[in-house]
């Protein structure tokens, strides 16, 4: 069979995760500290066997573009909000939780406070100190959470929120990643009353989706077009 079938099929798959990444980033436009997925397609460099020169290996024989899916972690603008349990994180690192799978890592400050006075997510994912227990902050808003994450009740601290730097995050559900803490994250700052918006860009993000329908769309007319050739070819051969 024709390996242009292959080569066009193998385009439009690329282009349908594309637009899956693109349909996404659009839908958590209004997610406080979504980061943007994207893919990136490799061609003709990376489809190389080797290189004629050393006759030294340079790449593996794949049919079509190789897609490799990643996050962009830029930083995203601060929204004042006003509400004292919204907080946002000005520079690099993440909030720990505590989930039922373990320590997750968040850029998403739009926490509440569960019926134990815990600072926590929607979900009550605990937000914990750097001393890896919950930050207990009581109710009725009295507490204050200055720049380097401390939390004051009372005029007494009673824990200091946890920005961490995280080794090989990987998004798993949203705004909360996976990954291995890797120490505090210097020069960050905690702002009380903000959230991160998201890093997408929706006009970038609709241009780009356009595009990838155009080669998607052209990735049907090259599999047409093969089909006809290929339909011809099959009746000459009876003829024959």
């Amino acid at each position: 069979m024709d390996r242009g079938l292959y080569v066009a099929a193998g385009g439009m798959l690329a282009e349908m995760d594309r637009q899956n990444n693109l349909s996404n980033n659009l839908a958590n436009l209004n997610t406080p500290g979504y980061k943007t997925d994207y893919t990136e397609q490799y061609g003709f460099a990376n489809l190389l066997w080797n290189n004629r020169s050393t006759g030294a290996q340079i790449g593996t024989w794949q049919v079509g573009p190789v897609v490799q899916g990643k996050t962009s972690l830029t930083q995203g603008s601060l929204q004042v909000t006003g509400n004292k349990y919204d907080l946002g994180i000005e520079g690099d690192g993440f909030f720990q939780v505590r989930t039922p799978q373990g320590i997750r890592f968040t850029r998403n400050g739009a926490f509440t406070v569960n019926n134990q006075g815990q600072l926590a997510t929607p979900e009550n994912f605990t937000v914990l100190g750097r001393d890896g227990q919950p930050i207990k902050v009581g109710g009725a808003n009295k507490f204050q959470i200055n720049t380097n994450g401390d939390v004051i009740r009372d005029g007494v601290l009673v824990g200091t929120i946890a920005l961490v730097n995280v080794n090989n995050p990987q998004k798993v559900d949203g705004s909360l990643w996976s990954g291995q803490a890797a120490g505090v994250s210097a020069g960050t700052l905690v702002r009380q009353g903000q959230l991160e918006n998201s890093n997408t860009d929706p006009i970038k993000t609709i241009t780009d989706m356009t595009v990838s329908q155009r080669a998607f769309d052209a990735g049907q007319r090259v599999l047409r077009t093969i089909d006809d050739t290929l339909a011809v070819a099959a009746k000459i051969a009876q003829i024959n």
